[in-house]
């Protein structure tokens, strides 16, 4: 808001009469009742005067000069951003925060699968489906880190949606494969495009 002439008191601060600063009152003396001569000192240190009338008003303000910190704000709400802030950068210490933040004890495969297979890929077209067993609602797709029977993968083909399934034990590797082949007609592929033959059955030992 801008100030009067008789607003210029020794001590305040006003801004306008240098540019980009704010200057110092040191002394005010009238000229009648149209006119003043400020003297002010620059943030510089620099003493200097100048003649102000009544149509300088409009470019002068008088700021109300504080401390340039205070310590009045509100602690929990500070708290929440500077913690909100911390978790955002959190990934620059531990890429894999979440999982070490959680009560999931992950394989190495698995951190592998959604760290540098899955979440790499933009943009994410899978759902992540972090238990096993049925029971889940495939929309889009699905990225299923623990394959068990094959369940959510016949289940993401009657929705006509893409699966993607991991599992460690070979005897359930074997277990899904031959589901999805007697579902579909065909042999399931592994991530590079090859298909996934059925394993050949283990010869009879020679009496």
């Amino acid at each position: 808001m801008p100030a009067t002439l008789e607003d210029l008191r020794p001590n305040a601060a006003v801004r306008g009469i240098l540019p980009d600063c704010l200057v110092t009152v040191v002394s005010v003396q009238w000229h009648g009742s149209q006119a003043v001569e400020l003297t002010y000192k620059s943030p510089a240190g620099k003493v200097a005067n100048e003649l102000l009338f009544r149509h300088d008003e409009p470019r002068i303000q008088v700021v109300e000069q504080g401390r340039p910190w205070s310590f009045d704000g509100d602690g929990e709400l500070f708290r929440l951003v500077s913690e909100a802030q911390r978790i955002r950068l959190a990934h620059l210490f531990d890429p894999v925060l979440a999982v070490h933040t959680s009560l999931v004890d992950p394989l190495p495969h698995q951190i592998a699968a959604v760290y540098e297979a899955m979440l790499p890929r933009q943009p994410l077209r899978f759902l992540l489906a972090d238990d096993p067993g049925a029971g889940k609602t495939i929309m889009a797709g699905l990225f299923d880190l623990f394959g068990g029977s094959g369940s959510t993968m016949i289940a993401a083909e009657q929705a006509g949606r893409k699966s993607f399934l991991m599992e460690i034990d070979p005897a359930y590797c074997d277990v899904i494969c031959q589901r999805f082949r007697d579902f579909t007609g065909k042999d399931p592929v592994r991530e590079d495009g090859t298909p996934f033959p059925p394993r050949a059955a283990p010869e009879a030992a020679t009496p």
